[in-house]
């Protein structure tokens, strides 16, 4: 019979048997992989078939139970947090937090369920799926890394939505700006043609790290750069100062390079 639980609080699933018949019964720690530390055996009076997985003496902790009766109480010292880095704030946490600090110009937040934005005075951590406006300023973003440490860059000139994937990659969806006057109208070609060039919205980032910018047409992932994406009226502009960027072109569905001095044009 084997169960689970987290038995030395160090976050990963750690395994326990009831070795039929017999009076021994091994843990296995995990190591956070899918794989397990040697296995740890304890020998109890009796011959056990099966072992719970309970919180005995409600002190946090998950203790064993086993159908003879006997329990085995989970004896593992609780395990200090560590402290805060410099200037008060937690690490991040993947798909749940990110760290902004305003760098420039005036930065405002919104969180989600709120309908107001407030203004960002100092370095905060944000739940993912804050909204961020930059668009009079340039605040510094940090996201968790899959498996430890942080990634940061910079973004201006725009109004964004932050989320990340469980591969640590992050997101920034513009936001704002109104796709109204993109309408058709019967209007001459060379106007219709500056018309169709109109910049709704954009955004400006410079940094290293699993960021990745959306717009309504395309998405542009950094490999360390700075760049710039568009939405216009006739699709989704990705220029690129330094560096490279790979943009996704949702209607054509490919993939394209973009080198520092180029730009790449998604229609819509």
């Amino acid at each position: 019979n084997v169960n689970y639980g987290d038995f030395n609080g160090d976050g990963n699933v750690d395994l326990v048997t009831a070795n039929d018949g017999t009076s021994s019964t091994d843990i296995l720690l995990g190591v956070g992989d899918g794989t397990f530390a040697p296995s740890q055996s304890f020998v109890l009076p009796s011959a056990n078939v099966t072992v719970s997985v309970a919180d005995i003496n409600v002190d946090g902790k998950p203790d064993l139970v086993f159908n003879s009766g006997e329990i085995l109480l989970n004896t593992t010292p609780t395990p200090t947090p560590p402290p805060p880095p410099p200037g008060g704030l937690s690490p991040p946490v993947i798909q749940k937090t990110s760290n902004v600090k305003p760098v420039s110009g005036s930065v405002r937040i919104k969180r989600p369920g709120s309908n107001a934005f407030v203004n960002l005075t100092g370095a905060a951590q944000i739940p993912l799926g804050s909204t961020i406006d930059a668009s009079k300023g340039r605040v510094t973003t940090a996201i968790a890394r899959k498996g430890g440490g942080t990634d940061a860059a910079d973004f201006y000139e725009g109004q964004f939505v932050v989320s990340q994937d469980a591969t640590g990659l992050a997101t920034l969806t513009m936001d704002g700006g109104s796709f109204k006057s993109c309408k058709k109208k019967k209007v001459k070609h060379a106007l219709h043609s500056a018309k169709k060039r109109r910049s709704i919205r954009h955004l400006w980032g410079s940094g290293v790290g699993r960021f990745r910018t959306r717009g309504r047409h395309s998405s542009a992932t950094v490999r360390g750069t700075i760049w710039d994406v568009e939405d216009r009226c006739d699709g989704t502009l990705t220029k690129v100062v330094k560096g490279t960027v790979s943009v996704r072109a949702f209607k054509k569905k490919k993939t394209v390079t973009v080198k520092a001095g180029k730009s790449y044009l998604a229609r819509k």
